[in-house]
């Protein structure tokens, strides 16, 4: 047949693609979607809800129940006694869009992966996020007021990113864990050190803005193999009583990179009070009240290489560790010597210092 819309051997009819169409549509429907539900407190979830109205509950608040779903708070609060919002075991899951009173824990998570906290407003007491025993999530554009963030118990390879953290107790805190990324937080406290690595390994803690009014920046606890770059610390003026705030202080931590960091106004820039094996490299450091770089007498084999210390009260580089190594490093304008290091240590060269109040400039290496 000829001049036909269809054969009888070839292709569907129309009304045979209408069919499809329309069957197509009818399944698509019927897959479960977002829920907009009256969630009502300690409820566990197990599908995409959507909050309708605030929570305030005793015990928990909200529990995740299943893989693959996404809590969205559409602007709503969650606040509880116990967790706000937990999650143990389920991966996957996305939680966002909206605010947790913070009275016992904000939101945890427990044995997961691939998990996503983002535009989340926590405020209350102390326990803002807390990550157990959970590997690869994400913890990406949130603001914590008054609490911390912190990953433990081999909580690996997750991104913290882009966070707004806080006030009081607001910190950044990894504990015994492996191969997270904290990067891009802007973080100012009036109490805390603003990151934290204890017994952390393997962590990137790279272009964070931190404001430190006590404690300091960046903080390593027998914490080893990590790298702390491009960071900026800036420590709050005290008035006559300033406090002391340090930039990154290391203790008890080995082979660490401390590159191309910025410091205004702190007490001391970068602290290595112990360890073996630390590098200290292109770090700027500008207005402090004491040393700029200061090696300690515990600590081993510290490198440091093309670091700039200006206007500060004391030495602009202080090593007092005869195992240290001082190469390309420039210390100008500060209050006693540009570099003072202990007999012994390895000159490699190329330091230089100008302007200090102690006419000899250097001592121990050449300048």
């Amino acid at each position: 047949m000829t001049g036909g819309t269809s054969s009888a051997s070839g292709g569907m009819t129309r009304a045979m693609k209408r069919a499809a169409a329309a069957l197509a549509i009818a399944l698509l429907l019927a897959l479960p979607g977002a829920a907009n539900a009256a969630v009502s407190c300690g409820a566990t979830i197990t599908q995409d809800t959507v909050l309708d109205a605030d929570l305030d509950c005793d015990g928990n608040g909200i529990v995740i129940g299943a893989d693959g779903i996404t809590l969205d708070l559409a602007g709503h609060s969650v606040s509880a006694d116990g967790s706000s919002i937990l999650n143990q075991g389920h991966d996957d899951v996305t939680i966002e869009n909206g605010s947790v009173v913070v009275d016992t824990v904000g939101i945890r998570l427990q044995g997961v992966t691939g998990n996503l906290i983002r535009n989340v407003s926590l405020s209350g007491l102390q326990n803002g996020i807390e990550m157990y025993d959970s590997d690869a999530n994400r913890i990406v554009a949130n603001r914590l007021s008054g609490v911390w963030l912190r990953l433990q118990n081999g909580s690996d390879d997750n991104v913290i990113r882009a966070n707004t953290v806080l006030a009081y107790e607001g910190l950044i805190w990894l504990v015994g864990s492996s191969g997270n990324r904290v990067t891009a937080n802007v973080i100012s406290n009036s109490q805390e050190t603003g990151v934290v690595l204890a017994q952390a390994t393997h962590t990137l803690v790279s272009r964070n803005d931190v404001t430190a009014i006590n404690g300091g920046g960046v903080s390593l606890f027998e914490s080893h193999d990590n790298e702390v770059a491009s960071n900026v610390v800036h420590a709050r003026p005290n008035g006559a009583n300033p406090i002391d705030v340090f930039g990154i202080r290391v203790t008890g931590s080995h082979a660490n990179l401390l590159r191309r960091n910025r410091f205004f106004d702190t007490t001391t820039a970068i602290d290595v009070a112990s360890g073996w094996g630390n590098e200290l490299r292109r770090n700027e450091a500008l207005n402090g009240l004491q040393d700029g770089f200061l090696v300690e007498a515990a600590a081993v084999g510290t490198t440091l290489l093309r670091n700039y210390a200006q206007n500060f009260g004391d030495d602009g580089i202080d090593a007092r560790s005869v195992s240290t190594r001082l190469g390309h490093n420039t210390a100008n304008g500060n209050g006693a010597l540009g570099i003072r290091a202990v007999p012994g240590v390895t000159d490699l060269g190329g330091n230089s210092a100008t302007g200090n109040g102690d006419p000899a400039q250097c001592l121990n290496v050449a300048c």
